[in-house]
């Protein structure tokens, strides 16, 4: 199981007397993986994740300087095929 994050402050923009900063956000994400060696011929790894675990979504007006561009949260599932010799 894997736990990894990306945490980021404020950044600062201004555009002549306007401060359009983006405001500092944190995402975190989990998945895990597994290995299943018990066929002869092939390895099979499935694995699981989520991506944004809090949802966090920047969705202010277009044209404004975005904290992040993530949608939200998303969920996604893997399998990955080896074959052995």
């Amino acid at each position: 199981m894997n736990l990894n994050g990306r945490v980021q402050s404020k950044r600062f923009h201004q555009s002549g007397d306007l401060d359009e900063s983006a405001p500092g956000f944190g995402l975190w994400n989990l998945n895990t993986r597994h290995t299943f060696d018990k066929w002869d011929h092939f390895i099979l790894e499935p694995g699981l994740g989520v991506n944004n675990i809090f949802n966090y979504r920047d969705d202010r007006p277009y044209g404004v300087n975005y904290a992040s561009l993530t949608p939200g949260r998303t969920v996604y599932v893997s399998l990955l095929l080896k074959f052995k010799k």
